[in-house]
């Protein structure tokens, strides 16, 4: 067997951010469903000689339209990938002395597209929540847990500029309506606005959803006077 049969992952880097690494899994599909292998210690070495040890796993659900981040934890590194359902998953340079500092980059993880994201040490990591149903998220991480060392930035941070998917302009917008009649209770009726079969591709949402947490994380620029 040749060693491109062999390997059930693909890993490439991501354009001007090349730490950052997307890797594309093997699907294994018969009449029962699927097989896919998430994680292969052999095969990250050979590609990339990984020499990192996994400490702990995390698994978070969020609803529609849920913004976690963006949160660092220095000493760790993370493997992300979406058991079900559909995120923008972003990582953002936050090495003071590197030469990309405060770039970032944004990719789609799914249940359906198997990709995976890895975001070593020194990147803050966030992600926004793009499926109706809601999505499972996990999380293969090097190191341990601690609040102590763990901070967080603005995910609506001007320097850094992330385009989350789903967003409201800061002061909200006002709307007019000029109508032909007047409004009538017993006519009127209306149409799910995330029905798949019109799949109206919405640029924007009435709501985006942050925890408390999020909401008063510091500005990037806070940081970078440290």
């Amino acid at each position: 067997m040749s060693q491109q049969q062999r390997m059930k992952v693909n890993i490439e880097s991501v354009e001007n951010l090349p730490d950052l690494k997307v890797i594309s899994k093997k699907v294994f599909p018969d009449n029962r469903g699927y097989f896919v292998e998430t994680y292969n210690e052999t095969e990250w070495a050979e590609q990339l000689n990984f020499k990192e040890i996994f400490k702990q796993d995390n698994h978070s659900f969020s609803i529609y339209g849920v913004l976690r981040g963006l949160h660092s934890q220095p000493g760790m590194g993370k493997l992300v990938s979406v058991i079900s359902g559909e995120i923008f998953d972003v990582a953002v340079d936050v090495r003071p002395e590197s030469p990309t500092y405060g770039k970032w980059h944004g990719i789609i993880l799914s249940g359906t597209n198997h990709l995976s994201f890895w975001i070593p040490d020194g990147f803050a990591h966030g992600f926004q929540c793009l499926s109706a149903d809601g999505a499972h998220v996990t999380y293969k991480c090097t190191d341990v847990y601690n609040s102590e060392t763990e901070y967080g930035i603005d995910p609506l941070d001007k320097d850094i500029a992330v385009k989350w998917p789903i967003c409201l302009s800061a002061d909200g917008a006002h709307v007019t309506y000029k109508c032909t009649d007047v409004y009538n209770s017993e006519t009127e009726y209306g149409i799910d606005p995330l029905d798949k079969d019109i799949a109206v591709k919405w640029p924007i949402v009435n709501k985006m959803i942050l925890s408390d947490r999020d909401k008063n994380h510091k500005s990037f620029s806070k940081y970078r006077l440290k």
